[in-house]
């Protein structure tokens, strides 16, 4: 990936951010969830908001576990959908700009 990709991801990340997040989700569930919803890739996306000082001893299986029990939650899935409802809508909107 290169790095302008990697940037873009980074900002759709941060106005991800700006959406209200529901109640019963912890701040790491919280990033974990907008990481997946710019990446839709659930590996990339757990190994980025984890602390680096333990990622380094964690698998790529472990990282793939803890997301997967993420993404099993009613209030994460209920997210994620207003995560991508909302990145539809900012990549309409940067079309637009574009015309």
């Amino acid at each position: 990936m290169n790095a302008s990709t990697r940037e873009r991801q980074q900002q759709r990340v941060m106005e991800l951010g700006l959406l209200e997040p529901p109640s019963g989700l912890t701040p790491h569930e919280l990033l974990f969830l907008r990481e997946y919803a710019t990446t839709g890739n659930i590996y990339e996306a757990a190994q980025s908001c984890s602390d680096t000082q333990h990622s380094q001893k964690r698998t790529k299986t472990s990282f793939i576990s803890t997301a997967s029990l993420i993404l099993k939650k009613p209030i994460a899935q209920q997210y994620m959908v207003k995560l991508q409802d909302r990145l539809e809508e900012l990549g309409v909107a940067s079309m637009l700009k574009t015309q």
